[in-house]
């Protein structure tokens, strides 16, 4: 057994909490709230919480009620049912597998490919929503019916997978007239397991082969949760107007990364490494001071209409850097500030994601203007 010195694998303080805790909320404040909101059933949160005593039996929780759902859609009678018994199942995969390190673990691997199975069968019965795979990106797409459609193009966070982000039942981009691409690139989990790996800038690169592969030349809206709050700015600047129409973000995670890496929880840290393939503690702070200033400079070339949304008690990404960031880099950008709420945001869920796509629908359709006071403080 190979010993460690440092954070990334010291977890007595997860097994502690995650012991004492009726689901999730203690490590992530709200998660319980946005896994709801993604589509997750109480049921099957209130079965694999129960059964989770510690980090080691998390996945084994999550992989357990993905082969009760996969089951009972089996016996479903109908093509609905089956979709929507194999997306919960899905889902429950996704999660196990997210909680294994090491690409290569046989168990993450059979979780991984699991996930992959019933996702595929909710496809064929779902009947409306489609995967693609490139050669260093993956994304699922809803398509609208109408060919001049505007798009969202979603990057998760890194603690987040393609198939749990699209909300196929309820989805308020697609309620809204949007096509909806979800994508997973480099370090992201479709990618991890072919050993694709994030760098200082492939994601821009994902995200520009995605564009190009869709033929899309305009209306196109970048919208990216957690992590991926940096990742759309990088890549929405690359890209640049009039392609990107707008860029916004969610739960946010923009400025210098030292809280999330040196202070906060260490699986994040460890995750991260893992999806960089960095194994070095010094070479990662390296790589990191690297994405920072990256981020900086593309953060100043964003001339188009930008929004963050985020929430005053962020335990990743405080207020104060997140206003900074913004007024220093794009001034004319947006913030939505709601009191109160952590950073997944979970207090304020079933709040923000419609009013953040109409506020996309108005860009797109030629109403917006820069506002003189762009920091909106919004009570809880």
């Amino acid at each position: 057994m190979k010993w460690t010195s440092t954070r990334s694998d010291q977890n007595w303080v997860l097994d502690n909490f995650l012991k004492l805790s009726e689901n999730e909320d203690t490590l992530h404040p709200g998660v319980l709230a946005q896994r709801l909101e993604r589509g997750y059933k109480y049921s099957d949160l209130q079965e694999v919480y129960s059964k989770i005593i510690g980090r080691r039996s998390y996945s084994k929780s999550w992989a357990k009620q993905g082969h009760k759902l996969n089951l009972l859609a089996k016996q479903a009678k109908s093509p609905q049912s089956r979709a929507e018994f194999y997306h919960r199942a899905a889902m429950c995969y996704g999660r196990a597998q997210h909680t294994i390190k090491g690409k290569d673990h046989p168990q993450k691997i059979e979780y991984y490919h699991q996930m992959g199975v019933c996702w595929k069968l909710f496809e064929e019965n779902h009947k409306s929503i489609r995967t693609v795979e490139g050669p260093n990106h993956s994304y699922v797409v809803m398509e609208q019916k109408k060919d001049d459609a505007p798009v969202v193009i979603v990057i998760p966070g890194m603690d987040q997978f393609k198939e749990e982000v699209l909300f196929p039942y309820n989805n308020p981009w697609f309620n809204r007239g949007f096509t909806v691409v979800v994508m997973e690139g480099p370090g992201h989990v479709s990618q991890l397991m072919r050993g694709n790996y994030i760098d200082v800038d492939n994601m821009s690169d994902a995200v520009a082969e995605i564009v190009k592969s869709l033929n899309l030349t305009e209306k196109i809206v970048m919208f990216g949760m957690s992590f991926g709050t940096r990742w759309v700015i990088e890549a929405a600047a690359r890209i640049g107007h009039p392609k990107i129409a707008a860029c916004i973000g969610q739960m946010a995670n923009v400025g210098s990364s030292k809280i999330i890496f040196e202070q906060a929880q260490p699986n994040f840290r460890r995750i991260f490494m893992e999806m960089a393939n960095i194994q070095d503690e010094d070479k990662f702070d390296k790589y990191c001071d690297k994405i920072d200033k990256q981020l900086i400079k593309r953060a100043k070339q964003i001339h188009f209409p930008y929004l963050m949304v985020a929430g005053e008690m962020d335990e990743l990404c405080p207020p104060e850097q997140t206003i900074e960031f913004i007024r220093e880099n794009i001034p004319h950008g947006e913030v939505w500030m709601y009191e109160d709420c952590f950073h997944v945001m979970g207090e304020v869920c079933g709040n923000i994601y419609g009013p953040i796509a109409d506020w996309a629908r108005h860009v797109v359709e030629g109403h917006w203007e820069p506002k003189e006071e762009t920091i909106m403080w919004v009570a809880n």
